[in-house]
């Protein structure tokens, strides 16, 4: 199967590649804004990663010869890391004005937890790889 894929991830690692796996192997790397041409033999499925964050595996169709696909960011992770960061500064500042020292700890707290949740929940989301439409 040919496959051509463009990574989309926006400004997020553009310093470092992303692996493309197939399987457990690595069978190339794509840089920031690339488009790569890989000949595969097999239909294993194909994911990319680095560091820590992953896609989910990508299954290839069965039967087609050729494949566009493009690697972009997850657009819900985007929208979650933002509004956490926002909805931090927000606490600390109402609760900053109010004063309430023992209940900010606990905020805190409660809120660090919930972040380390998102993070682990999102580690094997954070990157999609979807079809590209013809036209």
């Amino acid at each position: 199967m040919e496959l051509e894929l463009t990574r989309r991830t926006g400004f997020y690692g553009m310093g470092s590649p992303l692996e493309i796996m197939q399987g457990k192997k690595r069978i190339a790397a794509i840089n920031h804004q690339q488009t790569i041409f890989l000949a595969l033999a097999e239909q294993t499925p194909i994911r990319v990663r680095m560091f820590f964050l992953e896609s989910q595996p990508f299954q290839l169709p069965q039967g087609q010869s050729a494949l566009k696909l493009e690697v972009v960011m997850n657009p819900a992770l985007k929208r979650v890391y933002i509004g956490f960061y926002l909805s931090l500064f927000l606490m600390i500042g109402v609760l900053g004005l109010l004063s309430i020292y023992l209940y900010s700890l606990i905020f805190v707290g409660v809120y660090l937890v919930a972040y380390f949740v998102f993070v682990l929940i999102y580690l094997k989301k954070a990157y999609l790889i979807k079809e590209v439409p013809h036209g």
